[in-house]
């Protein structure tokens, strides 16, 4: 009798559906963390990295797409000797993107920022979309956050200070209403995209990427800044290193944040394109045009930083809406009035339409092998500009580094996350817009 029942319970164990939902998470988990390592082996060499002994930090989380039931990808969390946040590796488990569509050598990972914003719960779960969509579920209250500084209740709140308590409560009631709405949206045209030809067609493009990277260095194209130099008004010959390294910011483009400002009395944040503008010029000052500022800029916000953004806003009329700052796409190109005026009068701007991820990373590649990060402009609801300055190039990989400019800052709690390692093929789930980026601005500046 003892002899039988050990053999059902062997059968139960074998074949029960919750035990084999076990062994096959686990299966998946130890693909997924072979292939980080692969990422890290890869990318041994890069200048965060180098020498620091990044390894898998046991913490991993689990995000969701279109299915609340089956993860499609785990995030894991890299520390380093002397950082334990130095990097983290996003993986796709459900076979539907390339194997690592976004990594970062942010100090902190996307969950925890998500986490902090929904602090008062530990019962969460996480969604991904692409890096701009990202999002976390309050369980407990059903309440939603994002990983966008502007999708901040607390600053879109700023425009209705003379509304009582209970008018302001209303006005974030709506607020999260709206998040609520919009994740319920993108799950359901994740939903509907994954059954598209599109989707079907786009698999078959990358099947080479998916759950697999190649054993073997990526040749890696950084901005080289090793032998720029840079003049002060008030000393000379300021030598600036190829690699920065301040509390604040470790990167070769700087740490700058969203800071509101006021337009005909509304206040917004001062959004992309001239911070990504800002972010170009002082590239441009630092290495090969010493007067173009009429000061040396800082690595994050300051008072007279902020006051050059705001002149670039003028200069390419961004204006608020709502809690946004909005920039007319042809008014982009207008930056180069700036450094006309500076007395570089043959400084140019190229706009262009995107074709295709290999045509665009073609002139990624074209103006970063000449020493000039460019502009990319993503179809995002409203499209963003972000600062591409680096790449890495294998085998049929298309990865680059980009400066989203998004570091955020609490009272309490300080995180950062602005450069993202974005792979161009990656999936973007949405049934009308499955492309990362669309257009792209070259800035050519000479005297």
């Amino acid at each position: 009798m003892l002899k039988k029942l050990s053999y059902t319970l062997l059968f139960i164990i074998l074949f029960n559906p919750i035990s084999f939902s076990f062994a096959k998470t686990k299966v998946v988990y130890e693909k997924a963390l072979n292939l980080a390592n692969t990422y890290i082996e890869n990318s041994i060499n890069d200048d965060s990295w180098f020498e620091n002994n990044p390894k898998i930090d046991w913490k991993w989380e689990y995000y969701f797409t279109d299915d609340d039931k089956t993860p499609s990808y785990i995030e894991f969390k890299v520390s380093c000797d002397k950082e334990k946040n130095c990097w983290f590796i996003l993986v796709n488990i459900d076979w539907d993107d390339v194997s690592v569509p976004i990594a970062s050598t942010s100090w902190v990972w996307p969950s925890e920022i998500l986490k902090h914003k929904s602090i008062n719960s530990e019962n969460n779960k996480l969604y991904y979309f692409w890096a701009f969509e990202q999002y976390i579920e309050n369980l407990d209250n059903g309440d939603v956050y994002s990983i966008n500084p502007n999708d901040n209740i607390e600053n879109k709140l700023l425009n209705f200070k003379n509304l009582d308590k209970i008018e302001l409560k209303e006005k974030e009631k709506i607020a999260k209403e709206e998040l609520k709405q919009r994740l319920k949206k993108l799950k359901q045209e994740a939903k509907d995209y994954k059954k598209s030809v599109d989707f079907k067609n786009k698999k078959e493009e990358i099947k080479d990427q998916i759950l697999q990277l190649p054993k073997e260095k990526f040749v890696v194209n950084n901005l080289d800044m090793s032998y720029a130099s840079y003049t002060n008004p008030w000393t000379s010959d300021i030598i600036i290193p190829g690699w920065f390294s301040t509390s604040t910011c470790v990167w070769v483009t700087p740490c700058y944040d969203q800071f509101q400002t006021v337009y005909n009395w509304e206040t917004c944040n001062v959004w992309c394109s001239p911070t990504a503008a800002w972010i170009v010029l002082w590239y441009y000052d630092r290495n090969w045009f010493p007067n173009l500022l009429p000061w040396t800029a800082t690595l994050t916000n300051s008072y007279f930083v902020d006051n050059m953004i705001k002149d670039l806003w003028n200069i390419m009329w961004t204006e608020c809406s709502g809690n946004t700052g909005v920039t007319y796409m042809n008014k982009i190109s207008d930056l180069k009035y700036y450094a006309i005026n500076k007395w570089y009068a043959w400084t140019t701007t190229h706009f262009s339409w995107l074709k295709s991820t290999s045509y665009i990373f073609s002139n990624i590649k074209h103006e970063i092998d000449n020493l000039r990060p460019i502009i990319i402009h993503t179809l995002w609801t409203p499209w963003h500009d972000i600062v591409w300055f680096w790449y890495k190039s294998i085998w049929n990989y298309k990865v680059a580094r980009v400066n989203m400019w998004w570091w955020g800052i609490s009272k309490e709690w300080i995180y950062y996350l602005s450069n993202i390692d974005q792979n161009l093929d990656a999936i973007y789930y949405n049934w009308s817009n499955n492309n990362i980026a669309w257009w792209f601005t070259k800035i050519i500046i000479s005297n």
